[in-house]
């Protein structure tokens, strides 16, 4: 399982539920939820739980339950030694219309990408220009390398 922290700048900042109608299995779920304003939403991996991921791994797939109305960003962030940071997004949720969807993504082209001595945080984000309410759900991430 992970442990997500808001991004510092992030405008928007998640909730723990354990509304029944809002967790999908377990006995929370996060919950980001805009109401009608505009803002940005970032959760990722902590910086001190960043985890070293070699090119030797033959799989590196992330398992993420979600429910959302809205569109959102699922990536990497990279840090070099000498800390520089590198964003990649991998792909876009698109919504489920109030279904829980699974999805497994494959992180380990992303990952090839960097000298074995890079850290790497998953994150989740979403930045919202247009007016009304959005809510995404995340439940059951999972990180598996092989």
């Amino acid at each position: 399982d992970i442990a997500l922290r808001n991004n510092t700048n992030a405008s928007v900042p998640f909730q723990v539920t354990g509304d029944e109608d809002e967790v999908l299995s377990g006995d929370f779920s996060l919950k980001a939820d805009f109401e009608n304003e505009a803002g940005f939403f970032e959760v990722r991996i902590p910086e001190r739980k960043a985890v070293r991921l070699g090119r030797g791994n033959r799989n590196i797939v992330l398992e993420v339950s979600f429910n959302t109305n809205t569109r959102s960003q699922v990536g990497i962030i990279a840090t070099a030694p000498n800390g520089n940071v590198t964003r990649r997004p991998k792909l876009v949720l698109n919504e489920t219309q109030g279904r829980w969807n699974k999805v497994y993504i494959n992180l380990r082209r992303n990952v090839q990408r960097f000298p074995d001595d890079h850290r790497f945080q998953v994150f989740f984000g979403k930045r919202k220009d247009q007016p009304g309410p959005a809510t995404l759900y995340l439940d059951n991430l999972k990180l598996i390398t092989r």
